[in-house]
């Protein structure tokens, strides 16, 4: 693993959008880094997983602004905002750098599998920001989505790797409020496994709060990751926070049949069935103790009732 402080690499160039990055979920030194890193590789096609507001869409857009042909294409699976639903997923382009938006294309409403062939066309993302849910299996599908369409050589950049790490609190979704840091772990997990050149910044705000490293990273696919994506597959066999819809399963599947082998498909359509399976025995469970949680309550309530009684009968 290198250390490489690519945050120092023409970080004035952020000054121009600081104003704009209020919202986003990167730090001062995280955007930093990935300012650096962009302006250094000065990548032609960029691809970035999980958009959110825009924040991270803003410190790219505004990295590629002056590399002629550079393109960023953005999927999130959510049309709106995750955390106001009043705005739509990226609206922070549309607000401050409409005029950067002919380098820009969206894309919502459905999983990488969806857009990623139509997206590359032929041609191989040099870089990528993959910054989804954090939970398994979450980016641990999304890096078997996009593997195929790096380039050799090409980069990844993975926010939140020590997610799981931290105690701050972020707004998150209804839809998620279940969920929580120490669960957070598959960006975590897929930096651990993925064998590539692995690079980390030279900084973290979070030792001062224990945490052993930064919360972002990146590596550099080589023919070593090609050749180990096994070990990606195996690591879906650790247990699922929650169960992607059954459309997205069946679309991820079609992609994975074209690129990946068959031992590869039937241990994932194992470990996906395993996990369906024990989320339906889970709401089961959870069903059947508040009926049985309601009945006791019920009954308890109908015992005082009675119990009230006899003392006015008396």
């Amino acid at each position: 693993m290198k250390i490489k402080d690519y945050e120092n690499y023409q970080k004035n160039i952020l000054e121009d959008v600081e104003k704009y990055l209020e919202k986003s979920e990167m730090t001062k030194s995280e955007q930093q880094f990935l300012n650096g890193i962009i302006l250094q590789k000065k990548p032609k096609k960029i691809l970035e997983v999980g958009v959110a507001a825009g924040g991270s869409s803003i410190v790219i857009l505004n990295a590629i602004k002056d590399i002629d042909d550079a393109q960023l294409y953005s999927i999130d699976k959510n049309e709106n905002y995750y955390v106001n639903n009043e705005y739509k997923t990226g609206y922070l382009i549309e607000k401050f750098l409409p005029h950067l938006k002919d380098k820009w294309k969206l894309y919502t409403g459905g999983i990488t599998a969806s857009f990623i062939e139509n997206i590359a066309n032929g041609k191989e993302i040099d870089l990528c920001v993959l910054d989804t849910v954090h939970h398994v299996p979450g980016e641990l599908l999304d890096i078997l989505m996009i593997l195929p369409f790096m380039k050799k050589d090409g980069i990844i950049v993975l926010h939140d790797v020590m997610y799981n790490c931290l105690n701050y609190k972020i707004g998150i979704s209804k839809k998620y409020k279940c969920f929580n840091n120490k669960i957070g772990i598959s960006n975590n997990v897929l930096f651990s496994v993925v064998k590539a050149e692995k690079i980390l910044p030279n900084f973290s705000e979070y030792f001062v709060n224990g945490v052993p490293y930064p919360n972002i990273g990146a590596f550099i696919i080589n023919e070593e990751t090609l050749n180990n994506v096994d070990d990606i597959f195996f690591s879906l066999s650790l247990n699922w926070a929650y169960i992607p819809e059954e459309k997205d399963i069946e679309i991820m599947r079609k992609l994975f049949m074209k690129y990946y082998n068959e031992e590869n498909i039937k241990k994932f359509d194992i470990i996906y069935e395993f996990y369906k399976k024990e989320s339906e025995s889970l709401k089961y469970r959870i069903n059947s103790y508040k009926h049985r949680r309601s009945a006791i309550i019920c009954f308890k309530f109908f015992q005082f009732i009675n119990n009230i009684k006899r003392m006015f009968i008396k």
